[in-house]
């Protein structure tokens, strides 16, 4: 385990904590991507599942801080916007394909149905492009 991590038992308590919504909340807000109430709140559920995503993680040895730092300081919108702009595939994405558990990848999770709304067509056909991309680079 990494110093300074939190153990994933810690991580599991916070987010079932009861401010952990409020947190959610506050990391919306003040990331520049709070609109409006109905959109805040699908803003808040799509960063309340890559915060657990995140957690699962844990529990094959995986500890995305990075991940969870652009969280924090991003809000989730704009940090899977940010990630999946870029060209490069992070390591993370590789590891979760390693470990068989790309449905935890914010790619995955971005192109639900229930979040496209958050996204433009471009976000999400580049979210399609990094997944097809992993997948043929470790699949060859």
């Amino acid at each position: 385990m990494r110093r300074g991590w939190p153990p994933a038992d810690a991580l599991s308590r916070w987010l079932h904590h009861p401010l952990a919504l409020d947190m959610i909340r506050f990391i919306t807000l003040f990331s520049g991507e709070a609109v409006g109430a109905v959109m805040t709140t699908l803003q808040e559920k799509f960063t309340a599942e890559l915060i657990a995503a995140a957690h699962e993680c844990a529990e094959f040895g995986y500890y995305p801080q990075r991940f969870l730092q652009m969280i924090w300081e991003h809000g989730g919108v704009a940090t899977a916007k940010r990630l999946v702009g870029s060209s490069d595939t992070q390591s993370g994405l590789k590891r979760l394909k390693t470990a068989g558990r790309l449905d935890l990848s914010l790619e995955k999770i971005m192109l639900k149905s229930e979040y496209a709304s958050l996204f433009t067509p471009q976000d999400l056909e580049a979210a399609r492009w990094r997944l097809e991309k992993v997948e043929k680079a470790i699949n060859v």
